[in-house]
């Protein structure tokens, strides 16, 4: 309260002993001397010698190109060596990733609220259908993947659902 008296003004315990101790506190400092018209002026005389800094003007006063642009052909050339692309290179710095300091887990997303399991189900399905050569047969097995999913989907369902009860069985006081 010391610290940040004027929070504690309105407190009813408190507020008028941190008020008269401001009070005390502000009467042993001496007034500032009031401002003249020539002290003002001086202030802005000094802020006018004061040299303003405007560091990306400085940089881009740096540039040997600043009074007059390169011509087309040096401009390419300066391009082509900044790119250093030629044809059929591959930038191999385009996209990269950064590596993690630590290994990141995997989400499981499959029990999110809003989740749309059963087309995820479809789309894994699916994809794991997605070498078979006949379509007809790729259909079928799509088919038969999809149920297995569902059907372990609500099998996980009713075991969590077992669990929930026998922990709420067991905090019951």
């Amino acid at each position: 309260m010391a610290a940040d008296p004027h929070h504690y003004d309105h407190n009813e315990v408190h507020g008028p002993v941190l008020r008269e101790l401001q009070r005390r506190a502000g009467s042993m400092v001496d007034a500032p001397p009031r401002s003249t018209t020539a002290s003002i002026d001086e202030v802005f005389q000094q802020l006018k010698m004061k040299k303003k800094v405007n560091v990306l003007q400085d940089i881009a006063n740096q540039n040997p190109w600043k009074d007059q642009p390169l011509d087309a052909q040096e401009a390419a050339s300066v391009g082509e060596a900044i790119w250093n692309l030629g044809d059929g290179d591959i930038d191999e710095h385009y996209g990269r990733r950064t590596i993690p300091s630590r290994p990141i887990d995997a989400v499981n997303r499959d029990e999110r609220l809003g989740e749309d399991t059963a087309l995820t189900d479809r789309v894994h399905a699916a994809a794991a259908q997605s070498d078979a050569v006949d379509e007809q047969a790729a259909e079928i097995f799509e088919a038969i993947e999809f149920k297995q999913r569902q059907e372990q989907r609500k099998e996980l369902k009713k075991a969590l659902d077992d669990v929930k009860k026998m922990v709420d069985d067991d905090l019951d006081f």
